[in-house]
């Protein structure tokens, strides 16, 4: 198009030019006439209407080319704009090839993870993972379910025995969700999970992140240090012949939950709601339990040394045959209704507002104890007969009469029905075995 007109100011420059010459005389008298009317004293007159004259066809000339150059780049403009639509064009194309290929390895690795091979699922893994981190506001949360789904699913306490599940299968979901080294770029940071009835007795949890988690109905592994359970709902999980180091229980709901021969240390309780739980020959080591709610609860042949209960309500709970060490339960904000019975003391403090405790069959303990130990619960038959040593466990100088502190023998029932009541937990228990298989329901 440009190069017609050019051919089209050419031959209309041509015709100009042939005009002129053809009517020069009339020109060149016009000319002369206009030149003596604008410059009627001036003897150059012809030259100076001549530069007027080159100068208007000079300007007339940085016109066109202005024009010219304006055309060029309005052409320039649309093709910039076609081809930047061109790109978008061929970007959205690309962006539906990454995303179809996403999909595709995405469907990939999830039929990966119903395969009965280990490399293959682990591959599986590896590759939802990977496709997690690529695309984390699309793919992490989908991720997170479907791998804290299998692992429910494999480990499933009511179906899987442990022998059915590879643990090297579990862990490396576990290391991918919560063990990443670089938490500032993991994908999963935040989003809370559902790991309810499942066997981690196998599996590495340290340094885990379980805040806010549904852990209900779950198996935990021997050793735990430093584990955030903030939050979480451990309602009817198990601790068995475990050492807790560390660890978050943080406004934690442990309703029914059962610590068994377990060594509870450092670690924080605070805030957290303890209904019906049952701890039975658990030691506590500097723990706290500050504004903790413990009602229905058993503690059974339990070992409580340093630890702290400020603002605590303690009502209606069981501390039989466990002993104390370095406690002071005076600023608790409720004390009433506990059975101390066949306990043992030592720095035990509490308030004057306490109400209705057992001290039956209570003793001191030697000044030189030093072993953390608690009272063994198939040793407690010699305890039959024995009474309370009165005059050393109560720090109170006087004990009011509304008070209705018993101290007073331990009697055979009374150990029996201590031993039935821990037999009885630990069988309601045992119907899921160690294993994580039910044997009954």
């Amino acid at each position: 198009m440009l190069n017609n007109m050019k051919k089209t100011c050419f031959w209309l420059f041509i015709l100009i030019i042939g005009f002129l010459y053809y009517h020069r005389s009339f020109f060149l008298i016009c000319y002369e006439d206009f030149a003596c009317w604008l410059y009627p004293i001036d003897e150059n007159r012809n030259g100076e209407l001549f530069k007027i004259l080159l100068t208007v066809i000079g300007g007339l000339g940085i016109l066109y080319s202005l024009y010219l150059n304006f055309r060029k780049s309005k052409s320039m403009e649309r093709g910039i704009l076609l081809q930047g639509k061109a790109i978008d064009k061929q970007s959205d194309q690309l962006e539906l090839s990454r995303k179809s290929q996403i999909d595709e390895r995405f469907k990939n690795a999830i039929e990966h993870l119903g395969s009965e091979k280990e490399p293959i699922i682990l591959g599986g893994i590896a590759e939802l993972n990977q496709i997690a981190r690529e695309n984390p506001s699309n793919y992490a949360e989908v991720v997170f379910n479907i791998m804290t789904s299998f692992i429910r699913s494999s480990t499933d306490v009511y179906k899987k025995n442990a022998d059915d599940f590879s643990p090297t299968i579990i862990q490396t979901i576990i290391n991918y969700l919560f063990k990443s080294k670089d938490e500032e770029v993991n994908p999963y940071n935040g989003l809370k999970g559902n790991l309810s009835n499942c066997n981690l007795m196998s599996i590495d949890i340290d340094n885990v992140n379980f805040g806010g988690f549904d852990l209900s109905f779950s198996l935990f592994p021997m050793y735990i240090n430093d584990v955030v359970f903030s939050e979480a709902n451990l309602g009817k999980s198990q601790f068995s012949i475990s050492k807790i180091k560390s660890t978050n229980f943080f406004g934690e709901d442990l309703h029914g939950t059962l610590f068994h021969l377990t060594e509870i240390e450092n670690s924080n309780f605070e805030n957290s709601s303890v209904l019906a739980t049952n701890f039975l020959s658990t030691i506590f080591k500097n723990v706290n339990f500050d504004n903790c709610d413990f009602s229905s609860t058993k503690f059974i042949c339990c070992f409580f040394n340093n630890t702290s209960h400020l603002n605590s309500n303690i009502i209606k709970n069981d501390f039989s045959f466990s002993n104390f060490k370095n406690v002071d339960l005076t600023l608790t904000e409720m004390l009433g209704g506990n059975n101390f019975q066949g306990s043992s003391f030592y720095n035990f403090k509490i308030n004057r507002t306490s109400m209705e405790l057992n001290f039956n069959g209570c003793d001191v303990l030697d000044i030189s104890y030093t072993f953390d130990n608690c009272q063994l619960i198939d040793k407690l038959d010699g305890r039959v007969g024995k009474s309370s040593n009165s005059t050393q466990i109560v720090n109170l100088k006087e004990v009011l009469l509304d008070n209705q502190f018993t101290f007073g023998l331990l009697t055979k029932e009374d150990i029996l029905n201590v031993k039935k009541n821990y037999e009885d937990i630990l069988g309601n228990f045992e119907k899921l075995d160690l294993k994580g298989r039910s044997t009954s329901k």
